[in-house]
């Protein structure tokens, strides 16, 4: 019997740890997203594994919507959050969906905002706050939903 509880005891403390540590991932990042807002928009950058990576940590951070219809990883690069977070709180970013057309290995984001603009200038911000890696579009917000 008291094994048993140790192990329990010990799985719980695993579990916990891991919990801790993504949990402070979150926050750096959220912290990160923060001071980017107060910085020069060349000034502040984040390096990432893939720009996937990037959007599902903003994603989780500022409580967005994320479908992602694509497997694979992608290239290294260095993205701006800065951009994206302004955008967030300006226009109220609802939905990010990653997906790739037409079976090439190139990363399409399709990007939905609450006050649905089209505007080719935020369009081309947001690519290159991604470091040029993906192709982005607006979608107007669905009013089906």
């Amino acid at each position: 019997m008291n094994a048993v509880i140790h192990l329990f005891a010990g799985l719980g403390g695993i579990v916990l740890a891991v919990l801790w540590i993504r949990t402070r991932h979150q926050l750096n990042f959220a912290r990160t997203l923060l001071l980017s807002q107060k910085t020069n928009e060349d000034q502040q950058r984040v390096l990432v594994s893939t720009p996937l990576d990037f959007l599902k940590q903003l994603s989780a951070v500022l409580g967005i919507n994320l479908e992602v219809d694509t497997v694979g990883s992608g290239r290294h690069g260095r993205m701006n959050p800065r951009v994206w977070t302004e955008i967030f709180l300006r226009h109220g970013i609802t939905l990010i969906r990653c997906i790739k057309v037409n079976g090439s290995d190139d990363l399409v984001v399709e990007v939905e905002l609450k006050q649905g603009i089209a505007d080719a200038a935020l369009v081309e911000r947001l690519q290159a706050a991604t470091g040029g890696m993906v192709a982005i579009r607006l979608r107007p917000t669905d009013s089906s939903k």
